[in-house]
């Protein structure tokens, strides 16, 4: 399947309707439709980067056999990586080793940098949907050369200090208190440096939601930090990473980014600067955070 693949017109016919079916239903859906078109709008100057879910529509609808058979080609020699999980890894490295001859196998697979810049340029965009509620989507950019445990941890403790449960300050403020969202949700895009909160609104409580939302953000990087739930949100992160150690899928993921970074990063380890991250830390993190888009589908 690697090493020879079938290329053949009526299977490349059958892979774009299944895709353009998948897109669709996708799309159907106000969150996934909003979140497209903020990732959008925050790429509007580089189109590279937009519609990175399934890609150009027209290039999907119009790809011929010839540029998948080129595609293809150049994966040959692109930098490659064998990754798995066996009860005994060291026989089944025997097993595969010789097999993995590709010239990709032998590269360098570590890349410099994974995260995307952030130019600083605020906007806010209202789009028209057929909806019985709001999507209401602001994002926070920051510096992409901040080193990587700050702004991953930075990232994380803030979005489950905000978003994370019910104790957590946004759902509190936004949901409990004004009644005006139906779900709420911070997350940290450390490779696109974007801090995302998104939430499903009433159209009548967009304004107050999007200040209470610019507001809790705010609180922090005024220093003005919950302890309770500071520590709720350190617990949570901890027993996140403790589950995670027992899944195979999030297993695997982990030894791709450590394979890309050029590390060996344990769940321990990041259960242990999980229990050694302050709130001043957090603090700091929030005051690298700058306003850049607020993004509203109603």
């Amino acid at each position: 399947m690697v090493k020879e693949p079938l290329f053949d017109g009526q299977l490349l016919e059958l892979a774009k309707r299944q895709l353009e079916q998948e897109r669709k239903q996708y799309y159907e859906l106000p969150a996934n439709f909003a979140l497209n078109g903020f990732f959008n709008t925050w790429y509007r100057n580089t189109p590279n980067y937009q519609d990175s879910v399934f890609g150009d529509e027209k290039t999907l609808k119009n790809v011929s056999l010839e540029e998948i058979k080129s595609f293809f080609n150049t994966l040959k020699n692109a930098p490659a990586f064998c990754l798995g999980q066996a009860q005994d890894p060291d026989s089944l490295t025997d097993l595969v080793q010789n097999r993995i001859d590709w010239p990709g196998y032998f590269d360098d697979f570590v890349v410099p940098t994974l995260s995307l810049s952030t130019i600083e340029d605020p906007i806010e965009k209202e789009v028209q949907f057929k909806s019985e509620q709001a999507q209401l989507l602001i994002g926070y950019g920051y510096d992409q050369s901040l080193p990587v445990y700050f702004k991953q941890f930075g990232g994380l403790f803030l979005g489950e200090y905000l978003a994370g449960d019910e104790s957590s300050k946004l759902f509190t403020e936004v949901r409990k208190k004004l009644g005006a969202a139906y779900a709420i949700d911070a997350t940290n895009y450390v490779n696109n440096s974007l801090f995302l909160i998104s939430t499903g609104i009433s159209k009548d409580k967009i304004a107050v939601a999007s200040k209470a939302i610019k507001s809790g953000v705010g609180a922090v990087q005024a220093g003005k930090v919950d302890e309770d739930v500071f520590n709720k949100a350190k617990a949570a992160l901890k027993r996140n990473y403790q589950i995670s150690a027992d899944r195979q899928d999030l297993i695997l993921i982990q030894m791709l980014a450590n394979a890309l970074r050029g590390r060996d990063y344990t769940f321990e380890q990041r259960i242990n600067d999980v229990k050694q991250f302050k709130m001043d830390k957090l603090i700091e993190f929030s005051q690298k955070l700058y306003f850049n888009e607020s993004y509203c589908l109603k």
